[in-house]
């Protein structure tokens, strides 16, 4: 089975949330990169080159959900952490309407990135960090404080478990979330459903990552992430999603 990419039009690097209507309700992945013919998503599904291909792209805050159909025209096997399993979705030509919702996703991208946030210049960003890896941690912490650059200031609060976390959000304002899922005293799951039930607790953006497959991601679509990040995963995903959560 060919496993070759073929690109014919350039990718814009972007995490967005994707989505396939199953009987069983939805399974839950990510972008990896976009273009005009279409998009890269890393899964550890398995697919055959040539199926027919559902998907529903969306971003809190950012974009709202949109249906796509097309192609799975090739296949990249998993080959390290800078290299993910996923399947490209060519839209064919004949789907104008689709590679025309896919065009305004681009370019709602490069006006978003031109224009920066309207407060960006007047107050700092918040991130609340749950991780009980004092390794990983740190890692996230360095990755985030580097979107700190010019008017934007970024604030990362430490959490080392999901009960730590709960503590910190009764106490103050945060912009974004970002939480591994399996932590002892309160996990991610237990941690995010517990911040939906708090007045408010429905508007702040979460990012979870975690080791976990298809299920894990469903399970925390379930109880209110945003977004799903599978480990390894890249710290450029991290970055990139942190920027679009906080329209930096």
């Amino acid at each position: 089975m060919p496993t070759i990419e073929h690109r014919t039009s350039p990718r814009v690097p972007l995490t967005l949330q994707v989505q396939y209507p199953e009987k069983e309700g939805y399974f839950a992945d990510a972008t990896e990169n976009l273009s005009a013919g279409g998009v890269f998503v890393r899964t550890d599904r398995e697919f055959k080159q040539g199926d027919d291909l559902t998907l529903v792209l969306s971003f809190p805050g950012l974009l709202a959900p949109v249906d796509l159909v097309g192609v799975v025209a090739w296949i990249r096997p998993a080959s390290g952490p800078d290299a993910p399993a996923g399947v490209g979705v060519r839209i064919p030509d004949e789907r104008a309407e689709d590679r025309r919702k896919l065009a305004e996703i681009l370019e709602k991208i490069r006006s978003d990135r031109a224009e920066p946030g309207a407060d960006s210049s007047r107050r700092a960003y918040r991130i609340l960090l749950v991780e009980d890896n004092p390794h990983i941690m740190e890692m996230y912490e360095y990755v985030m404080r580097k979107l700190s650059t010019g008017p934007v200031a970024i604030e990362v609060v430490l959490a080392a478990d999901g009960h730590d976390a709960l503590g910190k959000l009764k106490e103050g304002r945060f912009d974004l979330m970002v939480t591994d899922l399996f932590m002892p005293v309160l996990d991610g799951l237990q941690l995010i459903e517990k911040l939906r039930a708090m007045p408010g607790g429905d508007k702040l953006p979460v990012i979870a990552i975690s080791a976990g497959g298809a299920d894990s991601a469903n399970q925390a679509q379930k109880a209110g992430a945003n977004v799903y990040l599978r480990k390894p995963v890249r710290f450029v995903d991290v970055v990139e999603t942190v920027r679009a959560l906080l329209k930096l």
